[in-house]
Formats: structure tokens, sequence, C-alpha cells
């Protein structure tokens, strides 16, 4: 049985509302479940139910408006996302909305039952995700505030144990018989000391005293450590810190710090002992081994950002793809929409018109799934290098003669190169496709009527392949991140792009044991140039 998915259509107008029903009836593997409400204070009533699996909210309610009803709630807390539907395209609206808090953003005119659906699934499915990942943050936070409350706990004792082993240090000065009881005290506490050692210093840093489970898993005696020097048993690194935090004690501070020493982490605590005379001339040093703990924090937060950044590629890719896909099966929607009318009235201009629109975007859909699959394959390691010797000029002069077919208009691909023929062993496939991305960019990112320069330079140990633009030019800022996967630079947004080409183009050129670099100059344009070493 298909699952019901209640729907919560918020419109002031019936007639949408009829639109969106008649939409989601031509779905018939969905089990959608559509309920109206019509004006903003019902609106607001039911929203505060919280009974849906998904909202579909009118920008305009009246005199009020989607946003405003969204204002007063916090969208994660909902049962579901909030979709926002308007009449007409706005940018700044988009971006108002996205920091509302709605999920989606969808154009009225634009309605279909494929775009609805996909709209649905996809938000609910992320609204999971993040359900998902503040559960998840929800837990870590209380897992860390329980364990601190542990160690809190853990250090108060100690401290209340430092001072009732100060105050029996005392009590066996002024006589001989407590002096007695209260050795045998301390033995038996020190030498049962979890997980770590007690030690009491005098002004030179030399063993008084110490004891614990600790030196007994070293196979240190406690004997054989009275008046040795702490300090000359520490590395020099070690040696400072533990005296830069210990000189402190010595001038009545209570002290705790954290030392790596030979690969064990220790929870250090330093406690000033007065002699009867109120002089502090010994202190009591506690180390505890919290190496596990240490190492169980480390792995935790490696988890966390593994995970995080696991959460923002899916971020970035269900992004990337909505908008990537959403265009051009809008446009290809609209042309077959335009070619029925022009077939009516007999224009076959139109006609061949709107079917080369629908070609070029379906080209584009291609090769968005072609940057998929290669990045998929070469991660995972099942991309084949074949090389074989072959004329690397014939192979770059196709190329350049079939992009120049598709460049824009007035566009001129001029091929450069200091030699007639140029045989080299590598992978006609894997050169083809970094020259074929590398070109294509430069004409995509370039206004008509310009030019891209394409050189080859032949020399005893290696060959240059650059590919030079006139055109947008990559800002300073994005430069860094320019082979990133889905990075695409704050300048392009505008133009169509999966913001995969580079990384992979990247992946291959390492195939090939090349390297890629790139010049770059805002809106003055851009030069790439591939070094591949000679076999």
């Amino acid at each position: 049985m298909i699952p019901e998915i209640k729907i919560l259509f918020i419109d002031d107008d019936e007639e949408d509302f009829l639109i969106v029903e008649d939409l989601l009836a031509e779905i018939k593997s969905r089990n959608y479940s559509l309920t109206w409400i019509s004006n903003y204070k019902d609106a607001e009533k039911t929203l505060i139910e919280n009974n849906f699996n998904v909202v579909l909210l009118d920008y305009r309610l009246g005199a009020q408006s989607g946003l405003d009803l969204l204002k007063k709630f916090d969208p994660l807390n909902l049962s579901g996302p909030v979709i926002l539907l308007t009449g007409q395209e706005d940018p700044e609206l988009d971006d108002l909305a996205t920091k509302t808090g709605f999920a989606d953003y969808i154009i009225k005119s634009k309605l279909e039952p494929e775009l609805l659906d996909r709209s649905i699934r996809y938000n609910i499915e992320q609204f999971k995700n993040i359900q998902k990942i503040r559960e998840l943050n929800k837990t870590l936070e209380n897992k860390v505030e329980e364990r601190t409350e542990e160690l809190n706990g853990a250090i108060k004792k100690l401290e209340e144990n430092n001072q009732n082993l100060r105050k029996e240090i005392k009590r066996r000065k002024e006589t001989e018989a407590a002096l007695h009881s209260s050795q045998q005290m301390n033995n038996a506490i020190t030498s049962n000391f979890p997980n770590g050692s007690i030690n009491i210093f005098d002004k030179d840093y030399l063993y008084v005293f110490s004891d614990g489970q600790e030196l007994k898993e070293l196979g240190v005696s406690n004997k054989l450590l009275n008046g040795v020097s702490l300090l000359n048993n520490l590395s020099k690194e070690a040696a400072d810190i533990f005296k830069f935090h210990l000189d402190k004690v010595f001038e009545g501070e209570f002290i705790s710090f954290e030392a790596l020493l030979e690969e064990r982490y220790f929870k250090i605590h330093g406690v000033p002992l007065e002699n009867t005379a109120k002089e502090i001339d010994h202190i009591m040093v506690v180390g505890q081994n919290i190496t596990e703990q240490k190492l169980s924090e480390q792995k935790i937060k490696k988890s966390l950002e593994k995970e995080k950044e696991l959460n923002e590629l899916k971020t970035r890719f269900v992004s990337m793809a909505s908008h990537e896909f959403r265009t051009p099966l809008a446009a290809i929607l609209s042309s077959t929409s335009l070619i029925n009318k022009y077939r009516e009235t007999g224009k076959l201009e139109g006609q061949e018109k709107h079917i080369k629109k629908i070609t070029n975007n379906i080209k584009h859909l291609t090769q968005i799934l072609n940057d998929f699959l290669s990045l998929g394959r070469l991660e995972e390691g099942k991309v084949n290098y074949n090389p074989e010797y072959f004329n690397i000029l014939e192979l770059v002069e196709d190329t350049v003669d079939d992009l120049q077919e598709i460049a824009k208009t007035g566009q001129d691909i001029e091929l450069l190169c200091n030699t007639e023929e140029l045989y080299q062993k590598l992978d006609p496939q894997v050169l083809r496709n970094v020259l074929y991305n590398l070109i294509s960019n430069a004409t995509k990112y370039s206004d008509e009527h310009s030019k891209v320069i394409v050189k080859i330079i032949d020399s005893s140990k290696k060959i240059m392949i650059s590919v030079q633009d006139f055109g947008l030019g990559i800002p300073n800022k994005d430069q860094k991140l320019l082979f990133e996967r889905f990075f695409r630079a704050s300048n392009v947004s505008n133009i169509q792009g999966t913001g995969l080409g580079l990384n992979i183009v990247k992946k291959y050129v390492d195939l090939m044991n090349g390297t890629i670099t790139f010049t770059s100059r805002f809106e003055e344009g851009t030069t790439f140039i591939v070094n591949i070493p000679k076999t």
C-alpha cells in the first residue's frame, strides 16, 4: 500500500487550489492527500496543529503574505518542509524566501506534475535528513554535557582528596603517632590510585614521594624515584611545560593542565603544601592517565567532521542538481508547447528554432550526466588508462573543429603550435576529455565575437597545452577553490554548469602524470596550462 503524504495547501485563490489538485491527481505513483486553507488566520491555526508532511504556501494571502506567516514559526520545528508558490519569477523574493526558511521556491506558471512531485519528494527527504542531523547533534551535545559533568565531579573529588591529604600531612608533623597513622592511610590511597600517580616534590623538583597504579603499569619502583629530579626525566619541551605550570604552584596557585608524555595523555593537578610556618616548600602533583578518554574524543571529533562534510556535500549536490536539471527541462517543456503552436500555423522556421533549443538542452543534460558518471568512475578507480602512440596535433585539431561548430556567434578558436607533428604515448580519450572541457569552458565564459587561443608547445621533456580566453575571468577569492567538486565562481551563477568539470579535468591530468595550473584576471580572461611529461 502506498503511504499517504499529507499536503497542506494555503492559498486564497480557489482556482489555484483546483489546478494543484488536478496536477497531484496525475501523479499515479504517489498517494497525495490535499487540504486547502484559504485565509491567513486559519492557516496560522492549522500550522500550530502541525499535522502534515509538506506545506504549499502562496506568497499572497490577502493583505498579508506567506513570508509574514512563516516568520511566526520555526520552520525546523514544523512537521514538514514549506514550499513557497508565487505568480512571477523574482530573484529578490527567491533570496528572501530562502532566508525566511522556505525549503523551495516554485513559480505557478511553471507548475507541472513531474516538477511538483519532485519538489515535494526531494524537500521531504531533505527535511528528514535535517531532522536526523539535529537529533544526532542534540544527542552528541547531551553526551558531551554528561561527560563534562563527570569530569568536573572527578576533579572536585580529587581536589577534596588533595585537601584531606594535606591535612593529614600537617597532622603527621604535629605528633609522631598521628604521623604513623596518616602514613598508613596515605600509602593505602596512593598505591591504589587508579589510572595515574600521586607525587610530592620539593623546591628543586626532586621526588619526595610517589605512588599509584600508573607506576606499577610502567614497572617503576617508587623507592627508586626518591631524590630523582622530575625535570631531568622529561624531554626539554615537556620539562619547560611542567616547570612553567608547577612554578605557579610554589607561588600558592592550584593548577590543572594536560600533557602528552610518550604517547600517553595525562591530566595534571598541582596543589601547594604549606609547612607549620605557612611556607610552601613542597607541592603535590597528581597525574591522571586520560589517554583512553582523549582518543575517544578525537575519534568522535573526526566522525563528526566527516559527517558534517558529507552532509554539506549532499546539500550542495541536491541544490546543484535541482537547479541544473530544472532549467533545461522547463525549457524543453516550453519549446514542445510552442512547436505544437507553430505546427498549427505552418511556421517551419519557428519549429526549427525550438527543435534546436530542445536539442541543445538535451545535450546539456547529457553532459551533466556524463560529468556525474565520469566523477563516479574516477573516484572508484574504474577508469582504464590505455596509452597508445598517436599524433596529438590531429586530436587537438579535431577537438577544436568540433567545438568551433557549437561556439557562440562570432567566436574564433585559434590553434597555435611550434611543430607539425607530435607523436606521444598517451590515452587519446583522456586527453580529449581534458581538451574538450577546457576549450568549451573558454567559449562558455566568453562573449560573442571573442577569441580563444589554444597553444601546443613541444619541448624535450614535456608537452605544454594552454587554453586562453578573454572572458569573465575568475575573482581572486574564488581561485583557491576552483578544482573542488561542485564549486562555481561567484560571477558565473547565471551560466549553466555543474561545478564538476575542472574537478574531473584535474583527475584526468593526474592519470597522465601531468600538472594543471591557471592564471586569471577578473573581467580580463583566464589561461589554463597543462604540462604532460614525455615518456
